[in-house]
This record gives structure tokens, C-alpha cells and sequence, in this order.
């Protein structure tokens, strides 16, 4: 397994994009994003809501085994996720929560909502 970064990643799959289509609705509340690159075929709609909040329904097929490392941002701080098909693993280390392990795998038909927040 290949095991990169984050901005690694990011020039890597501007190197090997293909088929990129965005498509916006004329009042900018709906974005849908396609694309292919090296490693993963992406499907993406975007929906803001009348609240502000967005909802995203992504649907990724990974085309290579690929291992890296993301810092999340508390600027998206609330999360679902559920999985229909594939599995990802997950190292989340210096988490200290009794429902979050440091080491686990999500995995097809398990879900999750999560709400991100820094200490204070």
C-alpha cells in the first residue's frame, strides 16, 4: 500500500484528473462535482441549506490501495457517513474518548455521526 500526504495527494490528482465536469445550479445552492483521477472515481452533490449547513452525498470508488493522512477541520464539524460498499480504516491517535477507538475499520453497512470540536 502507498502511503502519501495530503498535498501529495493533491498533486498527484492534479496531475491525473480526467473527465472533470462541475456542474452549478443558476441559483448556487446545488454543486455536483465528477471526476476520475489515479486513485478514486468521485461523484459528488452539494446542497446548502436554508439553515446554512451543507450536505454533501459523495459517492467514492477507490481504484488503489492508498494510505494517508488528513487532519480534520472543526469547520465541518458534524458528520454522517454511511458505508454501502468498501471499507476504510481509520488511526485516530490522541483521541481520548471512550466510544472512539485510535485503530478501527468502517466497513460496508455500518454508519456513523460524529461531531468534531477542539478542546478548549
Amino acid at each position: 500500500m502507498e502511503t502519501i500526504d495530503e498535498a501529495q495527494y493533491e498533486q498527484r490528482h492534479l496531475e491525473s484528473c480526467q473527465d472533470y465536469e462541475l456542474i452549478l445550479n443558476t441559483k448556487g445552492y446545488d454543486c455536483i462535482e465528477k471526476y476520475c483521477d489515479r486513485y478514486v472515481r468521485k461523484n459528488c452533490r452539494e446542497i446548502l441549506l436554508p439553515s446554512g449547513n451543507n450536505l454533501q452525498i459523495l459517492n467514492l470508488t477507490w481504484l488503489h490501495d492508498l494510505s494517508t493522512e488528513v487532519e480534520h477541520s472543526c469547520a465541518e464539524p458534524l458528520t454522517a457517513k454511511f458505508y454501502l460498499a468498501g471499507n476504510l480504516r481509520t488511526i485516530t491517535p490522541g483521541i481520548k474518548d471512550k466510544y472512539v477507538k485510535d485503530d478501527y475499520l468502517e466497513k460496508t453497512g455500518e454508519n456513523y455521526l460524529i461531531l468534531l470540536t477542539r478542546d478548549r
